[in-house]
């Protein structure tokens, strides 16, 4: 038996299309294996209670009565505004509260700032100047590691539009284990002589921990690789393609392709911690003439669902750039069919709540780790970038 084919999680791993969950979900600092639970039109919806459950950590809250309050900076995201609340107020160090960004270096925080075009290198400049450390630039964003201490002041600077912590990619894992090979019906066409030959594979994705202890038997005998370290930042040594999760998660999906295409020429590139990075390492296997990417990550929204954005660094635009350059584009998709939601919104009782069933305004998530974070992208039918 194969090592890692028990870990295969191949949902749509090897011919996929490219589609957008309609409610992403995923731990933001990495810790233990968490599970989300979604409401269905069947599923009834919980009650909150006071109640706390025996030999359970898990804190059941009543609704929260009246307005939220406003972000203090409202073109902050509400991690960022969190952070700056904790170190504003002296309840954490600069440097304890960065730790809640998933990308973070002592009191800095990985994140993106939205550029008006034409102010770019402005920004970048003065960020290098400030003593920030800016990694990757586009005509319309700037990704940088700042202090906790120049956020405020540069979401204020000319030709800024907004500054959003940096969400790493997600690997796309299904809940079906799968032998990928034949699920494709692919050793019939291995028989009759189509294996990959003169063909160029990209695997885009998380860790891939135990990828050279089966080079040579369960994967190519050898791959030309492309490994991230940190943000801006790579290697072409196969042993820093380990992930910070620590994941095997990309070994499994090249085994999985390798089973179909054992002749072909592989190209790997570990899960790029944002957009710009992701551009970087579509732009190097158009230079290696690469046919075909498999990518079985899951991304951050950065559209209105029509597969169109209005952002260089969305990954939907590095799509076209990839087929634009001769590429075809795999992506792993519908493996979050089950923590989604979707549905018309309803308020029958004016109460400003939605109601998600019936007469039910409680939805229902668990995260069984009590260290990690929760991120949740909401998309509604108003004009992108001018909701009401």
């Amino acid at each position: 038996m194969k090592v890692l084919k028990s870990i295969k999680k191949l949902s749509a791993l090897s011919l996929a299309v490219v589609a957008v969950a309609f409610l992403w979900l995923a731990l933001s600092t990495g810790g233990d294996a968490q599970t989300i639970l979604a409401q269905t039109a069947d599923t009834p919806t919980p009650v909150p209670t006071l109640a706390q459950p025996e030999d359970s950590s898990i804190q059941n809250l009543p609704p929260i009565k009246g307005k939220f309050n406003p972000p203090q900076y409202p073109n902050m995201d509400s991690n960022l505004n969190r952070i700056l609340e904790q170190v504003q107020s002296g309840r954490l160090t600069a440097k304890a509260a960065a730790s809640n960004a998933p990308f973070h270096s002592g009191a800095s925080v990985a994140v993106r700032l939205y550029i008006i075009e034409g102010y770019a290198q402005d920004v970048w400049d003065w960020l290098e100047e400030s003593g920030a450390d800016p990694r990757n630039i586009g005509v319309d964003y700037v990704e940088a590691y700042i202090p906790v201490s120049l956020l405020v002041e540069a979401s204020q600077r000319e030709g800024v539009i907004t500054v959003h912590t940096i969400i790493p990619l997600q690997p796309a894992q299904g809940a079906i284990v799968s032998e990928g090979a034949a699920a494709h019906g692919a050793p019939a066409w291995n028989a009759a002589g189509f294996r990959g030959q003169g063909v160029k594979v990209g695997i885009i994705d998380a860790g891939f921990k135990s990828f050279q202890s089966l080079m040579g038997t369960e994967l190519p005998a050898s791959v030309e690789a492309r490994c991230y370290t940190d943000i801006g930042i790579f290697t072409t040594d196969i042993t820093d393609c380990v992930d910070w999760r620590n994941s095997e998660h990309g070994t499994a999906v090249t085994e999985a392709v390798f089973d179909i295409a054992p002749e072909a020429a592989y190209y790997i590139a570990i899960d790029p911690a944002s957009g710009g990075d992701l551009n970087g390492v579509v732009e190097w296997m158009i230079e290696e003439d690469v046919d075909v990417i498999n990518m079985s990550l899951a991304d951050e929204w950065s559209g209105p669902g029509d597969g169109t954005s209005p952002y260089s660094w969305s990954s939907l635009n590095i799509v076209d750039t990839s087929v634009a350059g001769g590429i075809v584009w795999m992506n792993s998709a519908g493996n979050g069919a089950g923590v989604s939601w979707l549905g018309a919104y309803s308020d029958a009782d004016s109460d400003n709540r939605m109601e998600f069933n019936g007469s039910q305004e409680c939805n229902k998530i668990e995260i069984f780790d009590e260290n990690g974070g929760v991120s949740v992208q909401m998309r509604w039918e108003d004009p992108w970038g001018s909701p009401d």
